[in-house]
């Protein structure tokens, strides 16, 4: 694994404990968490590094599987779906509690894996509608690709409205309202 400083824009190599592939990563905060995948077999390893103190430790999931999703959101990341054996695909969420430390599990309503995933909400106050971006609600998958085609079509736009978010977050109006 290629870990960046960011403080001083250095990278170095750090291997996790066990060499596989098809894992998953998610990035909580100051920890980054890399899930499952296969190295010659199926794996449950779960690998955390702590950026700060470049301290490695070890988890596991609650199933061995590989091509599975990780995403972080709310303090938590999600580890979902994936392939479990050679023909059954998986159902579990493992989620981590950055700040308990705890695995807790939740099911899909599906085995799958090939996911994508998102986070949503959080954050709404963020987007100034038509100043700093477009608020779609993510029931309605037509005005997203409308709203995507837009930006599309005219990357000034984009630009603008990207260079009014970041001044928004930077000079603290947005932290002012939290």
């Amino acid at each position: 694994v290629d870990v960046l400083d960011t403080a001083t824009g250095t990278w170095t190599q750090q291997h996790l404990s066990q060499a596989r592939g098809a894992l998953a990563a998610a990035s909580l905060s100051t920890k980054v968490l890399f899930a499952g995948g296969a190295g010659g077999s199926i794996c449950a390893v779960v690998d955390l590094f702590d950026a700060p103190t470049g301290a490695w430790s070890v988890s596991h999931l609650s199933q061995p599987r590989f091509g599975l999703v990780g995403i972080a959101a709310g303090g938590k990341a999600f580890f979902a779906g994936g392939v479990a054996s050679s023909s059954a695909l998986s159902d579990v969420v493992d989620i981590y509690n950055q700040v308990t430390g705890a695995w807790t599990t939740a099911t899909l309503s599906e085995p799958r894996t090939s996911l994508t995933a998102t986070a949503v909400g959080g954050n709404p106050e963020l987007v100034v509608e038509g100043r700093t971006g477009e608020l779609v609600t993510r029931s309605d998958p037509h005005a997203m690709a409308h709203a995507m085609l837009r930006y599309y079509s005219d990357p000034l736009k984009c630009l603008q409205q990207g260079r009014e978010a970041r001044e928004r977050t930077q000079d603290g109006e947005v932290a002012e309202r939290r």
